[in-house]
């Protein structure tokens, strides 16, 4: 059954227009900025009320922009409108696939329309990109975007080449139905691995770690002879497997080995050792990825060796101590400046910690915002986030005389427990420190029990090549029917 509204619009300058119909009511608006030669017009389609129809067209606009759910818009010329209809089909519009074989040559699927289904299109994904469009209205638009293709049979046997696509990976096949006037609508999908051919051999990596520090590691790897090449990349084991799932994507990554082969270190050599000392923390666990291939570059399982760095601080209650030091004009770019010096002092329990100094009458206007600043981990990647305990840290700071400041430290013991938030407040002297004038002095000392959870830390990839950004191929050959 269809229920088909013909509306017919006359966009005539000064003139609105206005449409009732039945028990459903909708509105549109055709919205633009009149004070601007480059405007943006939109359209809104939504019902209204359940009693008649309106239609209302604001003078001087002369574009129809329609959006869908996945944010995709399709614009219209006003005077090439002729009439806007609403129809109402019934049932639902989909292609069902199912996989039936799977070899190293084919890939056989079966595909059957549902009764309102008069097309339908197809393409094949990996499956990071497909982890990254679980609504359906953003693969409908994947689909429809990505291939021109479409069918218009069922296929019993339904046949794809396999090298079209990578060896040993994830892939998920989407169908996206058409109704009787050619809408997209319904998408349905079925997941799949491709097979990895038999290896050349016995391609095998012997990996040793030489020694484990507070901040880093040394292993040194030995491959055997039916090995043509690896990659070694460190990191948390499970922040990289995110990285796969995030990254994928956008770098063309088919499978977990394509990562750990452009972001790590890549050899040939019969021997590799190989040191990580940048982005390391203290009593931290990483992962060794080792990833090889054969010579015909089919790759081995990968294997994950496991490493945790030692211990530093201990198991009680960590926190820095904080003191003023000399007040003295210093070379700030060039120019000679007001510098006020700060002594940081950890205790023998601190792991990491961190500082942050802001002037208090800023501090005042949010001081829960800068205490959860600075007892956090990093939210991604990045060198030189946290100072390490077991030695005493001094560094100046620009700050003008007679100026209230705060000095705000938080630590982590050797159980990756943070202590809580230590606030000192200080004010600096008149003038720069000479024999005749004030030394500065501490205003007060407060200690904050912390309370927010840490983010997440992304994984620093050290060492590797900087990743280069890949063009995502999507699958969309001819399916045949066998």
């Amino acid at each position: 059954m269809c229920i088909l509204l013909n509306i017919h619009l006359s966009f005539i300058s000064g003139k609105s227009v206005r449409f009732t119909f039945s028990k459903v009511t909708y509105s549109i608006k055709i919205i633009n900025n009149l004070n601007s030669v480059q405007y943006e017009e939109n359209l809104y389609l939504l019902p209204v009320n359940t009693d008649g129809c309106s239609l209302y067209a604001q003078e001087s606009a002369d574009r129809l922009v329609i959006f869908d759910k996945a944010q995709n818009q399709k614009s219209f010329l006003v005077e090439r409108i002729d009439s806007i209809s609403f129809k109402k089909i019934e049932g639902v519009v989909a292609a069902d696939i199912k996989v039936l074989d799977i070899t190293h040559e084919k890939f056989h699927f079966e595909v059957l329309r549902t009764p309102a289904c008069k097309a339908f299109k197809l393409l094949v994904v990996p499956k990071v990109i497909a982890n990254r469009l679980t609504n359906d209205d953003a693969m409908a638009s994947y689909v429809d975007e990505n291939t021109q293709q479409m069918y218009w049979n069922d296929f019993t046997n339904g046949e794809l080449p396999a090298e079209t696509f990578e060896k040993g990976s994830e892939y998920v096949a989407v169908t996206l139905g058409f109704d009787e006037i050619g809408t997209p609508c319904s998408v349905r999908r079925v997941g799949f691995t491709t097979l990895t051919p038999p290896l050349v051999g016995d391609p095998k990596v012997e990996t040793k770690v030489d020694s484990i520090g507070y901040l880093g590691f040394r292993a040194s790897f030995v491959p055997n002879k039916d090995v043509k090449g690896y990659a070694v990349l460190a990191g948390k084991k499970e922040d990289i497997k995110k990285q796969f799932e995030q990254f994928g994507p956008m770098m063309g990554f088919k499978n977990f080995g394509d990562m750990i082969k452009s972001w790590g270190i890549n050899s040939d050599s019969a021997i590799t050792v190989h040191t990580w000392e940048t982005g390391y923390d203290p009593n931290t666990e990483y992962a060794i990825f080792v990833q090889s291939w054969d010579k015909a570059d089919t790759y081995a399982p990968c294997d994950t060796i496991m490493v945790t760095t030692k211990k530093m601080g201990g198991p009680g209650k960590a926190e820095v101590k904080t003191s003023l030091g000399k007040y003295v004009k210093a070379d700030w770019n060039g120019e000679q400046l007001p510098s006020q010096f700060i002594k940081y002092e950890p205790n023998d329990q601190v792991s990491v910690w961190r500082q942050m100094v802001a002037i208090d009458s800023l501090y005042q206007k949010d001081p829960e915002g800068y205490q959860n600043e600075v007892r956090q981990d990093p939210p991604m990647p990045m060198t030189n986030w946290f100072l390490y305990g077991g030695q005493v840290f001094e560094t100046d700071y620009q700050i003008n005389p007679s100026t209230k400041f705060v000095v705000i430290t938080a630590a982590k013991n050797s159980e990756s427990e943070w202590g809580d938030v230590k606030v000192d407040t200080y004010e600096t002297a008149a003038s720069v420190m000479n024999e005749d004038n004030q030394a500065p002095k501490k205003i007060s000392s407060v200690t904050i029990p912390g309370s927010r959870t840490s983010a997440t830390s992304m994984p620093f990839f050290t060492p590797g090549r900087a990743p280069m950004l890949n063009t995502n191929k999507v699958g969309a050959p001819i399916l045949k029917q066998k």
